[in-house]
């Protein structure tokens, strides 16, 4: 709490939310992979940030962390095996999370969109 000349204020918070995980069921259109770094206190950790809209524009995103081997039921094991290992050519294609708990994640490939099509209306 901030008193300042007999007023009582309470701090804004000023923090950015990440967008919620995608859920079991829902389809989505990938719009854009980005590689991302960060350091932990076991050293650096690197992977994908895969950002994703609905048919409604709301935006979804999920993080892919790196592995020199990785299950095909692992968030970057479902990702490959559906798309393949190139993320550029993930942009624009529809997908399918059939199922998306940890150690049970299945994603469906259905296809490239547009890019014309109104993606992030």
């Amino acid at each position: 709490m901030l008193i300042i000349l007999g007023e009582t204020k309470t701090p804004k918070i000023n923090v950015r939310l990440p967008d919620p995980e995608p859920t079991k069921d829902g389809i989505y259109t990938i719009v854009k992979v980005e590689e991302v770094t960060v350091n932990t206190p076991n050293g650096p950790m690197s992977g994908y940030r895969v950002a994703l809209k609905d048919d409604s524009g709301n935006p979804y995103s999920t993080m892919l962390w790196n592995k020199e081997t990785a299950s095909k039921k692992s968030k970057i094991g479902s990702f490959v095996s559906a798309l393949g290992p190139d993320t550029d050519a993930w942009i624009n294609h529809r997908v399918l999370f059939s199922s998306w708990t940890e150690k049970d994640r299945v994603v469906k490939d259905l296809g490239k969109v547009s890019s014309q099509s109104g993606l992030g209306r």
